[in-house]
């Protein structure tokens, strides 16, 4: 689905943003236990990231590691919130307002 939503994105000359999702390589390793397809999936997702005009990460420490794997720290926009009590809180607070 990414790939065909950044070429649409290319084809159409609009801008792309995307959520990081660097928990995948490990997904990857997981479900293969093979240290190549980990390389690949982490190698693909770097290109991916660099492509997307924005990547939304959930939290700074996601953000240190997509800039830690080599993505390009202008395109990250941590937006989300890494604590989840933090998040019921905003959520809740939201409501009220």
């Amino acid at each position: 689905m990414g790939v065909l939503a950044l070429l649409s994105a290319r084809l159409l000359n609009i801008r792309c943003s995307v959520l990081a999702q660097p928990q995948v390589p490990d997904y990857v390793n997981q479900m293969t236990d093979d240290p190549n397809f980990e390389l690949m999936a982490e190698n693909y997702l770097d290109w991916f990231y660099d492509q997307a005009d924005r990547v939304f990460c959930q939290s700074p420490a996601e953000k240190q590691r997509l800039v830690a794997q080599g993505v390009t720290a202008e395109c990250l926009d941590q937006s989300g919130i890494d604590d989840p009590s933090k998040a019921k809180a905003a959520a809740l607070e939201a409501e009220v307002v």
